[in-house]
């Protein structure tokens, strides 16, 4: 995968990133709204022994801490127990059941060593305070009176409240940056997202997917719109770009001997007039004698009021000559052959020996013969025109044409012998 890959999908898929992003922060404020704030206190009681070692007055350090640790993690399971939590609820007024409390109490001990931290939860922060003193304080009656003799000759425990709870300012599930981390979340599975689509895709995503799929040159990239491809819109948009499709064409077609070069597209997704046309145009500017051939038969898609009506129909259908049917262009050496008025029989048309003679008499009087077909794999008159050419520049959609159309349009073209001389990519 390429740096290019990269952007491309950034470029693609930025709506999709961002919709996740928000998506994530409103889901996330939607829930810290819904919920009842939630308040957290805590009170950290220490444990200190003095145990006396044999023939010694003075108290062991060392044992004294290892003691203090162990009664530590005694004192801190009789935390939940219920007579600890049944004393707790006489010392404050903020619990009514047992169970009630013992789902919002938690006493641990702190990392093995001699602290008792008591958690307490609640809606009011007063009340998670007074219960969280309340658990520690019954805590120490408890294990003063239950647990252990404190007073024994060897050993001395006691309690050291290091600190006492206190009402919280927020509360615990209000943090705002749970939407901090929910719109990373969101923006993160938007960039998967939009990577499984761009990859996903079936379409083509860039000249060099072209070209590596066809094992071709791309040898012209072209802004097009649809707009501009009819026969009362001869003005081509880019032109540099078409004297560089020109160019390139010109080489292809000089050492390869064609004269009459065929413009197709895979499908109907793709717009070939528009190539064709501009295509032509390069060329009559550059004074070569050119025609151009609209062999789309079957909807007339680029007949205009001005030009004959009968058009290539009219010369395989009647009785008119090619040269009653050519329109040239006023000022140039272009002259198009427009296909006329359409007919439910363009594929036998297309099939008949008289088109032949057709392209071959342009090719008598023209330096160069561009042939407009219908998509090669929409219907059989893209197949049937591809037989009358020397070559083909296949038109290939970057985003709209799928891999597997421009795939079966070059094992066509190589099933009827027509070379072809590259790709042009639309945009």
């Amino acid at each position: 995968m390429t740096a290019r890959d990269y952007l491309m999908v950034l470029r693609k898929g930025w709506i999709i990133i961002v919709a996740s992003g928000l998506l994530g922060a409103v889901v996330a404020g939607l829930v810290l709204i819904s919920e009842a704030p939630e308040y957290r206190a805590s009170s950290t009681l220490a444990v200190s022994a003095c145990v006396v070692a044999e023939f010694t007055p003075a108290c062991d350090p060392v044992g004294g801490m290892s003691y203090a640790v162990q009664r530590a993690g005694i004192y801190s399971e009789a935390g939940g127990s219920v007579p600890v939590l049944r004393r707790a609820m006489d010392l404050t007024d903020g619990v009514s059941t047992l169970k009630s409390l013992s789902t919002q109490v938690s006493v641990t001990q702190v990392l093995r060593s001699p602290l008792i931290e008591v958690n307490a939860t609640g809606s009011d922060p007063e009340e998670a305070a007074d219960m969280a003193n309340a658990v520690g304080q019954a805590l120490i009656e408890y294990a003063r009176g239950s647990i252990d003799d404190f007073e024994s000759g060897i050993t001395t425990v006691d309690f050291i409240i290091v600190s006492e709870a206190a009402p919280a300012a927020a509360p615990v599930n209000g943090d705002t940056r749970i939407i901090v981390l929910a719109s990373l979340f969101g923006l993160v599975a938007g960039l998967g997202i939009a990577f499984l689509a761009y990859f996903a895709d079936p379409r083509l995503r860039s000249r060099e997917d072209a070209e590596t799929l066809s094992g071709l040159d791309v040898v012209g990239e072209l802004l097009l719109r649809k707009s501009s491809t009819t026969f009362d819109s001869l003005s081509v948009e880019n032109l540099d770009s078409y004297r560089r499709l020109r160019s390139a064409v010109c080489v292809r077609a000089e050492s390869g001997n064609v004269r009459s070069l065929l413009v197709i597209s895979p499908s109907d997704r793709e717009e070939s007039w528009g190539v064709a046309l501009g295509l032509a145009t390069s060329m009559a500017e550059s004074g070569k004698r050119v025609a151009l051939v609209d062999l789309k038969l079957v909807d007339g898609l680029h007949e205009a009021p001005e030009m004959p009506a009968t058009g290539l129909v009219g010369i395989l259908a009647g009785g008119l000559s090619v040269h009653e049917a050519l329109h040239q262009v006023d000022g140039s050496t272009l002259h198009i052959l427009p296909a006329g008025s359409g007919t439910s029989e363009a594929a036998s048309l297309l099939a008949a020996p008289k088109l032949d003679a057709v392209v071959v008499e342009l090719l008598d009087h023209f330096d160069f013969v561009v042939l407009d077909a219908a998509p090669m794999l929409s219907t059989a008159a893209g197949i049937t025109a591809a037989r009358l050419a020397d070559g083909a520049l296949v038109v290939a959609g970057i985003g709209v044409t799928r891999r597997r159309d421009l795939a079966e349009t070059f094992r066509t073209l190589e099933l009827v012998e027509t070379v072809p001389v590259g790709i042009a990519a639309v945009f």
